[in-house]
């Protein structure tokens, strides 16, 4: 079995927000990003609805602000994991920010084309190298983008 290499280094542990409605797929979530980021601390709420609040909430103290956010593009509730998506890029830009679903890339696409920016997307099922690829990736966009991490 290949050994997982070392996460990069940040200057304090990551602040990492997950949007799962499947109990078991959040905690499968939860371990592998333990595994990348063992020092990360990790929030869970219940809802798309209540991850928007919080971010909110965090937004304004730029030591308080989620470094990442991974969230299933189907959630139960009012608002989905693409809508919650678009709502943050509109309001805090450059916010790393995974979107991952059971649907196929060509749907998903499909689903965001209006979009003149593609959020970052990872198919279920997925490896945890892919998982920690795609990661890394978004924070990488992160940065570029201006979000400082």
């Amino acid at each position: 079995m290949p050994k997982t290499p070392s996460p990069p280094a940040y200057f304090r542990p990551l602040r990492i927000l997950v949007i799962e409605d499947d109990e078991e797929l959040m905690g499968i979530l939860t371990r592998a990003l333990r595994k990348i980021f063992p020092a990360c601390s990790i929030d869970q709420p219940n809802s798309a609805e209540d991850a928007l609040r919080i971010i909110k909430e965090r937004y304004g103290a730029r030591e308080q602000r989620f470094d990442l956010v991974v969230s299933d593009v189907m959630l139960s509730g009012k608002i989905s994991g693409i809508e919650l998506w678009e709502t943050c890029e509109a309001r805090f830009p450059g916010m790393p920010y995974l979107l991952i679903s059971g649907m196929g890339e060509s749907e998903f696409k499909k689903a965001v084309s209006k979009d003149p920016v593609q959020p970052p997307f990872l198919a279920k099922p997925f490896s945890l190298q892919a998982f920690r690829e795609a990661v890394d990736d978004v924070l990488e966009r992160g940065k570029s983008r201006g979000w400082v991490v």
